[in-house]
């Protein structure tokens, strides 16, 4: 098929392009690469295309000061897997469609478009990244959780344009994974699950917290809690943190799980062990080794946070 009549408009501003964008039937493209197959099949009839593709500054990632990172809404898909210093959101965007979909597509244009089936919305959500909106009316930011509202439906205004997607600094320590369940044929994703997990200084409530803050179901728990292998038993992440050696044994773990050992325990040879029976191993999807899981990294941290308290003490004597 061929898409039905439109008429086709390429402002050289943003200016330009909110105030064509906020006429009736009105519909924005950038890489063309969500919108035009829709118009092939007649599922999307705009009036107008508003072309934003060669407005200047909208491309790039740019590292901000405070380590927060804001990228252009033009930037594509190419270009992030090349300038990204996140090895597992280069390995994930580097399965997204075919050479073409990933040279000619935007993250903007997939954030813009909301399909649940694509990967980048996924991504950027398990990053905290904003949207950061334009229109006659001045400039907004909002928080990517609060900017979806539904399966290709968004809070921005029809006169509102994309520019940039805005994330904070992550944690020190911070780790990621991205899987996807794909359909054979296309690749779209039918199930998307990102992971971003950060480690602290001290555990117990401050880990709760954290996951709390990224809208995890949380149970805190504790050595004496009663019939506590039930409760472990139904944790998709598991983290222990107690002092005692092999409290955590493989019948207390749900296959595939998480398992974080943050526990440091000495046997009476003097060998150095956690928390979790190394036997989980088999059981756990994913596991955290003692030693060289959490503590090389929480020694790492420490040491960092030293060096940076005496710099600011010297500084300011």
């Amino acid at each position: 098929m061929i898409p039905a009549e439109f008429s086709y408009v390429r402002p050289t501003s943003i200016e330009e392009a909110a105030q064509a964008a906020g006429q009736p039937g009105a519909k924005v493209i950038a890489g063309g690469q969500s919108l035009l197959p829709l118009m092939k099949l007649r599922l999307a009839r705009p009036s107008t295309i508003v072309d934003i593709g060669r407005i200047p500054g909208l491309s790039g990632t740019h590292y901000l000061p405070d380590g927060g990172v804001e990228m252009g809404a033009l930037t594509t898909y190419a270009q992030v897997i090349a300038e990204t210093q996140l090895e597992w959101t280069r390995e994930a965007l580097s399965n997204v469609g075919d050479v073409q979909v990933r040279n000619r597509g935007t993250l903007g244009g997939s954030i813009a478009h909301a399909d649940p089936a694509s990967d980048a919305p996924a991504i950027a959500l398990a990053l905290d990244y904003s949207a950061v909106l334009r229109s006659p009316r001045g400039e907004r930011v909002v928080p990517l959780d609060g900017f979806f509202t539904g399966p290709f439906t968004t809070t921005a205004a029809d006169d509102e344009i994309l520019v940039a997607l805005r994330r904070p600094p992550l944690p020190d320590g911070v780790g990621g994974a991205y899987e996807k369940l794909a359909q054979p044929a296309s690749g779209y994703a039918m199930v998307g699950v990102a992971v971003v997990i950060g480690r602290s200084e001290i555990v117990g409530k401050p880990m709760a917290m954290l996951l709390l803050a990224q809208h995890a179901t949380v149970t805190i728990c504790h050595s004496r809690t009663v019939d506590l292998a039930e409760y472990a038993r139904r944790a998709d992440v598991l983290v222990a943190a107690v002092g005692r050696r092999g409290l955590v044994t493989p019948d207390m773990v749900k296959p595939g799980a998480t398992v974080i050992d943050v526990g440091v325990n000495r046997t009476d040879e003097g060998k150095l062990v956690g928390d979790v029976d190394p036997a989980c191993f088999e059981v756990a999807g994913l596991m955290t080794p003692v030693p060289g899981g959490v503590g090389p990294l929480t020694i790492a941290m420490l040491l960092k946070n030293t060096v940076a308290a005496a710099e600011a003490r010297y500084t300011a004597a």
